[in-house]
């Protein structure tokens, strides 16, 4: 992946070896999930369209980010890049965090652009990876 800008230390990005895009948030700010969209631009910009794209956002630290600033930066992201690769994105999430207003927004837009997210609570890391995994293999055909 190409550089990037220093100060995203809110928003952790990982590559990991099974070909999957990690995103640690640690703060639930709006400077925090922009800093995330500054990655996945770099990751929508890399990918190549004809295979899937694994995402993994680990929300467990930070909880759930402003869902409102999420409405308006995914569909910016989303129209730079019209053709972009099936998406599959699995977040981890704290079971008692309050999250429901950012799985809903989250689900209309994986229904608006044709995402695939999936959410894993507390200690699911291995099962949304394996997910992930499987995914790509369903996406390949």
């Amino acid at each position: 992946m190409a550089s990037l800008p220093e100060g995203l230390e809110g928003c952790i990005y990982t590559y990991l070896p099974e070909g999957i895009h990690e995103l640690t948030l640690y703060d639930a700010s709006e400077k925090t999930l922009r800093d995330c969209f500054v990655h996945l631009d770099t990751i929508f910009a890399q990918a190549p369209t004809n295979e899937p794209l694994l995402l993994l956002s680990d929300l467990r630290r930070s909880g759930p980010p402003p869902p409102l600033v999420l409405w308006g930066l995914a569909p910016d992201l989303l129209r730079k890049y019209p053709v972009h690769p099936m998406i599959y994105a699995a977040y981890l999430y704290r079971q008692q965090g309050v999250y429901s207003l950012f799985i809903t927004v989250v689900g209309h837009l994986g229904a608006l652009y044709g995402a695939r997210p999936r959410f894993f609570a507390n200690n699911g890391r291995e099962e949304a990876i394996a997910w992930l995994l499987e995914s790509r293999e369903v996406g390949k055909t």
